[in-house]
């Protein structure tokens, strides 16, 4: 950690330039610095945790150095791509730079409630683990690994939610709200269809997925197993409607509308979701597999309203 932390801002730093570059379709750049920073990380992390080439072997706090060093490269290779690109270094300049309060708050105020929301989300999912923890270590690792299979597959719906904000944000600037309503619908249905795909391998391969995680050798592996299906199951559902509300996050986040949609989710996390949770696998014969169920009804409903949402912003936008 004590190495890590001086990445922290740079990681920052890239965020935001990830985002500037994102707004003007050029996405391609930020994969490619991506993926050339992966094996950056492996030689980083061999050298300073063994001591290679004359550095000294920081043991495990060179994997936090590592990251710090790998951080400040992605950020600064984006600066350099931008400051040299026709298109975006026109922008990336502090020649005529003057703080913009009305512009800042703007920012914060659709910018915090977005943040919250990250939050408040990753909270329901600690303290899902939390629960689970109550019901041993074997349903514990089960859930870890569904939750990390969700979390990889999650990665496309997000990012379709971050494309929505952009294309509808786009769309929203110049009044044309019949073509926000129809990037709304073309996104929406890709990410269901791709939810959809993977959500099938969720329930009919998953042996191919546990197994990633676990040797069928492994001590107790029947038993993981056993929980993992069932989660992985649940999971499958789970995932189609993780992709609704983040499309429509994303939708209404285009729309400048993130804080009803923040308080929606917060009280869909946690009010619906931990709430119906904890009733079915403390309080019925669920068991462990009912805080899925749980996690499940708090997203299904979050989806259900956020669309609501979208729906009657759209249409007052329409009229005014």
């Amino acid at each position: 950690m004590h190495g890590l932390v001086w990445g922290f801002p740079g990681f920052l730093l890239f965020l935001i330039f990830r985002e500037f570059v994102s707004a003007f379709s050029l996405t391609k750049i930020v994969m490619f610095i991506t993926f050339v920073s992966l094996p950056l990380v492996f030689l980083a992390n061999y050298v300073l945790i063994y001591g290679k080439y004359g550095f000294p072997p920081l043991g495990i706090a060179g994997v936090g150095y590592a990251g710090t060093i790998i951080n400040w490269l992605m950020f600064l290779s984006l600066l350099a791509y931008c400051s040299h690109n026709i298109t975006l270094k026109k922008y990336v300049s502090f020649n005529s730079f003057k703080p913009n309060l009305e512009k800042i708050y703007d920012i914060l105020f659709i910018g915090t409630p977005s943040g919250m929301l990250l939050i408040f989300e990753s909270g329901m999912f600690l303290l899902s683990s939390i629960m689970m923890g109550y019901f041993g270590i074997i349903a514990l690792a089960a859930y870890q690994i569904a939750l990390q299979c969700a979390s990889l597959a999650y990665a496309i719906p997000f990012a379709l939610g971050m494309t929505t904000a952009l294309q509808v944000g786009h769309a929203s600037g110049a009044k044309d709200f019949a073509l926000v309503q129809r990037t709304t619908i073309a996104i929406f249905t890709v990410g269901l269809i791709v939810s959809a795909t993977l959500a099938f391998f969720f329930i009919f391969t998953p042996q191919l997925l546990i197994n990633i995680y676990l040797s069928p050798f492994t001590h107790n592996y029947a038993e993981t197993y056993h929980f993992a299906r069932s989660f992985l199951i649940i999971a499958a559902f789970f995932l189609c409607l993780d992709a609704v509300q983040a499309i429509m996050n994303g939708a209404l986040r285009g729309l400048k509308d993130t804080l009803v949609p923040m308080l929606i989710s917060i009280g869909c996390y946690w009010l619906i979701g931990i709430s119906s949770g904890y009733f079915l696998s403390f309080h019925t014969h669920l068991g462990a597999v009912g805080i899925w169920y749980g996690l499940t009804f708090g997203i299904c409903s979050a989806g259900v309203l956020l669309m609501w949402r979208f729906l009657k912003k759209l249409a007052h936008e329409k009229r005014t």
